[in-house]
């Protein structure tokens, strides 16, 4: 370069850098714009091998090779956040941060890498950060991974084994799952460029862990897999979590300025290029609107490799369908940003390498002395920290320019200095770009928040702890590691809480940093329940609430008035070991004496309608209508009719798994003539109780995989389900599959033949592929898949029934996906358990998450019309006989007289049905009287 050129350059540059000091205007923030800091895993946290926590690359790379640490230490301890979490928070508060970016250890939270094991030491540890940050009012910012791979991963191949993509989507699954409820801000994965070529692009000297040197190969490969994991994450968060958690997602890049070094056509085209190589090789095939690798590097890379004698392009193709795939896949354009750079193409270029990403992109860079702050200078790391505010706000107008300004969150900006508490560098730094930022918010660029790094001094990667980058020093020869606040903090402080940069603000350092107005003691939004602030959320109007039974499980008179023997009968009679209690139905609740205090129990409550059964038996006695029994339809009639006396619609469950035993005897519902026999007795159903009736469900719960026959297009079983059964029949010898086939005309017969989409919702398993030994055949040896229940899921006194509200959500959710949303009636949702008494507060507990779960679903599309409790009261719980409670109301069934009282679940479901409301908040006054609810 001419010396006249770069005098040139010089004064330019000292002119801008001049006019970003020289401002002395108050400049405000946006409303709504968000101010944070930021800190990683590896760098803060320490206990490396604590509580269950395995080995990063990290861990191995300074362990192994501490001659690569500049100060040759290593995160063993660092800042012993693992059991200082509470002083970070407080920091925060002394700050008045709105939000606070930190990092998950992979290997704290699943220690072999994969989602066999979850460590609950680890998820707890980052629960109590969460909920300390929830507690004083500032946001968690979650990223799912910042640099620390699993080394049993690494072992593997790392980033350039493509198994990755599914190794770390599972892992962002089970990350989502544990604390997506609370974190609403994801970033899933820190720096691309980093992790791929400072990692494995470069030597041993001067990488990143695992500092694998594949140059012009590896980088590549890890840039591929790394946007496919991070497009695979954003879709399972995007399609299996927000539609209930309702956050954000998005990546992060370390996006550099690269500025031509003069206006030469060659040097434009090489700073054009080394921007697209730098960072644009990672936000390109997320954001631009082409998606895929930027033109550039294609055409460079596939240029340089056919040079050098390879048959195809070193950098790996995306198909068509990868391409779709990755693009669109962030919320936010995650900006990390620290250097700008002059680059030039010609004679002076250095040769590189060959094959390597320097030699692919072909230029030579250089920065100006005066860009240098402070004692950042005096290391061969000073490229890292210059001032250059100028660079950032072009590039935040590329952004805009390239991507159509998407909205950025900058995630990390910051200098390092060598310790010392008045860092004056370090607060000119800050205001310098905090102006460009401004700038770039004038010129038009959609910024939303910015971060700065790093709330408190950490491990730096190769610099070790030589370099401080933080607003609050940390004392490594103290065991205590004491956090002390810098010049920077109390200026930071200021700035977030005039919401406005003043560059000539002093502040008193001389005074400590107290707590920060607004960050006593508050709640977010997303934690409203855990914090105690009150929210109610409504139903939809139309909306329609009851309460449900089944005959055998409360009517008892078991063979009164002409009522014949059903198959609980001859089951509870002549194996009476099989039920857990050695119970039966012959009393029950003895509803069919008690009807008249149970619809006084309904209008206690206020339901819309009451879901109840009828005993075939009761009305044909013979199973057959050659006999109807008066006797069983006037106990029904009079039921029906106390029911509209007192405005609540009856909806009637016409078999409730209580078979005649004469239809068992030839055969039951094995014998084809079933169809016949149940359908006479539903024609029977119709015409008695018809006129009154306007809701009837034909049969109670036959099994999962029965909806697709009835709702999807096609019709039929499962298409999976006939494969895998005519498979396991052919293998073991049948002739033809066990599962019998429908005819053309059954399948349409079938097909449409329900009016709602009829949902009893209970339990929720993880499966897996570990399948033990089944019978031969059966269904589970048909389906080949092992189940198991976390056991986080049960709550208080319960072991039938697990506490999992979003599984209700997902259950609705793919109802509507699969089935083109029809309507839907939650015919059955409750607690059982071991608890008798009246203040069942699980039971509570429960009730409010699941409807809160469905107001999920119906805000996300479902088209949910009604929810039914199970159960109006206790009952006779099937094979678990009386030891199991599930009502709403407590029967005392040591009483002749089966006395019902309401539970505390009962008052306030009344008071939900009342307000048509949830209110996680309301509690009722237990000593007074549930009286009968207005209009009933």
């Amino acid at each position: 370069m001419a010396p006249v050129h770069f005098i040139a350059l010089l004064c330019a540059s000292v002119a801008l850098t001049y006019a970003y000091n020289a401002r002395h205007e108050v400049r405000k923030f946006p409303d709504g714009f968000l101010f944070g800091t930021a800190t990683a895993s590896y760098q803060v946290e320490g206990a490396w091998d604590v509580d269950g926590k395995t080995e990063n690359i990290w861990d191995h790379y300074t362990h192994n090779h501490p001659e690569f640490i500049r100060d040759k230490s290593n995160g063993d301890i660092a800042d012993n956040s693992y059991y200082l979490y509470r002083r970070d928070v407080q920091m925060m508060r002394e700050l008045g941060l709105d939000f606070y970016r930190f990092s998950v250890s992979w290997t704290r939270i699943l220690p072999s890498g994969f989602p066999d094991k979850i460590n609950e030491a680890g998820v707890q540890y980052y629960n109590k950060l969460i909920d300390e940050l929830l507690k004083y009012n500032i946001q968690p910012m979650m990223t799912l991974y910042h640099w620390d791979l699993p080394q049993k991963l690494q072992d593997l191949g790392g980033w350039t084994n493509s198994e990755i993509v599914t190794w770390y989507s599972d892992y962002a699954r089970v990350i989502f799952k544990l604390f997506g409820e609370r974190v609403k801000h994801f970033i899933t994965i820190n720096e691309p460029y980093q992790i791929c070529n400072s990692a494995y692009g470069v030597s041993d000297q001067s990488g990143l862990a695992p500092a694998l040197d594949s140059r012009g190969v590896g980088e590549y490969m890890c840039a591929k897999n790394l946007l496919l994991a991070h497009a695979k994450a954003y879709h399972i968060y995007n399609e299996e979590f927000r539609p209930t958690q309702k956050g954000k997602i998005f990546i992060s890049f370390s996006a550099q300025w690269y500025e031509p070094a003069t206006d030469s056509e060659a040097d434009i085209e090489a700073a054009y290029d080394a921007n697209h190589f730098y960072w644009a090789q990672y936000s390109w095939p997320v954001f631009s609107e082409t998606g895929d690798f930027p033109p550039a590097l294609k055409k460079r890379v596939a240029a340089r490799s056919a040079e050098q004698g390879y048959p195809r392009s070193r950098l790996p193709e995306f198909t068509p369908e990868e391409i779709e795939f990755v693009k669109g896949t962030s919320d936010y354009f995650g900006l990390n940003h620290y250097s700008t750079n002059y680059i030039h193409r010609n004679e002076s270029v250095p040769v590189y390498a060959s094959p390597s990403f320097a030699d692919d992109l072909g230029v030579g860079s250089f920065t100006l002395p005066e860009w240098l702050l402070g004692e950042s200078t005096r290391t061969k790391y000073a490229m890292y920290f210059q001032y250059v505010p100028w660079g950032f706000r072009k590039l935040l107008n590329r952004i805009k320019d390239d991507y159509k300004n998407p909205p950025v969150f900058v995630t990390e900006n910051g200098i390092a200095s060598h310790g010392g508490i008045v860092d004056n560098d370090r607060v000119t730094y800050y205001r310098g770009y905090l102006d460009a930022l401004l700038d770039a918010l004038e010129d038009g660029c959609d910024v939303r928040g910015y971060t700065a790094w790093s709330l408190m001094d950490n491990f730096e990667w190769t610099a070790g702890y030589t370099e401080r980058f933080g607003l609050y020093e940390v004392n490594y020869d103290s065991i205590y590691r004491t956090r002390t606040p810098r010049k920077s903090a109390y200026v930071y402080r200021e700035l977030l809480r005039s919401r406005s940069l003043d560059h000539h603000y002093e502040p008193d350092l001389t005074q400590p940093l107290t707590i920060a107005p607004g960050q006593i003691f508050l709640c977010v939004l997303v934690s409203l329940v855990r914090c105690g602030a009150r929210i109610v959320r409504k139903f939809p109007e139309g909306f329609s609430f009851g309460a449900a039974t089944s005959s055998y499980q409360i009517e008892g008179g078991w063979n009164a008035d002409g009522k014949s023997e059903n198959i609980w009968d001859r089951f509870v009679h002549t194996r009476p070991e099989l039920i857990q209690d050695r119970s039966t139905g012959d009393i029950a609740a003895d509803s069919y004496y008690l009807y008249k205090r149970d619809v006084e129990m309904l209008r206690e409550l206020g339901v819309d309608y009451y879901r109840f059964s009828i005993s075939w038996s009761r009305i044909l006695p013979t199973g057959f209508p050659d006999k109807i029994n008066p006797a069983g339809v006037q106990y029904y009639n009079n039921l029906i009719d106390e029911l509209l006396k007192y405005n609540i619609k009856p909806m009637v469950t016409i078999y409730h798994e209580d078979l005649p035993q004469k239809l068992q005897d030839v055969g039951g519902w094995s014998n084809p003539e079933i169809t016949n026999w149940f359908s006479d007795y539903a024609n029977t159903v119709f015409k008695l109780f018809g006129d009154r009736v306007k809701y009837f469900i034909t049969i109670n719960e036959p099994w999962q995989l029965y909806a697709w026959p009835i709702f999807s297009e096609t019709g039929d079983f499962p298409l999976e389900l006939k494969k895998r059964i005519a498979a396991r029949s052919a293998e073991q010898g049948f002739p033809r599959s066990r599962l019998p086939e429908f005819t053309p005309e059954e399948i349409e017969l079938v097909r449409g033949s329900s009016d709602f989409f009829s949902l009893n919702h209970y339990q929720t398993y993880n499966v897996n592929s570990s399948v033990p030994l089944y019978d031969v055949p059966s269904f589970d040896d048909d389906l080949r898949v092992a189940y198991y229940q976390s056991q986080g899921w049960f709550t208080g006194n319960n072991s039938i029934s697990v506490y999992t509200p979003w599984a209700i959500t997902e259950v609705l959710k793919s109802i509507k996906t699969m089935f083109k949303n029809p309507p839907v009636m939650i015919t059955e949702n409750g607690l059982g358990s071991e608890f008798r008494g009246l203040e069942d507060d699980d039971r509570v507990t429960f009730l409010r998450g699941y409807l809160g779960a469905v107001l999920d679903a119906i805000d996300n599309g479902s088209d949910v019309r009604g929810y039914t409790v199970w159960s109006l009261m206790d009952n006779m719980e099937w094979s678990i006989g009386y030891t199991k409670h599930f009502g709403l109301y407590e029967v005392d069934f040591e009483n002749t007289n089966r006395t019902r009282t309401p539970r505390k679940s009962a008052h306030v479901y009344r008071e939900l049905l009342r307000s048509r409301s949830l209110d996680h908040h309301y509690e009722p006054d237990l000593t007074q009287p549930l009286t009968i609810a207005p209009g009933h």
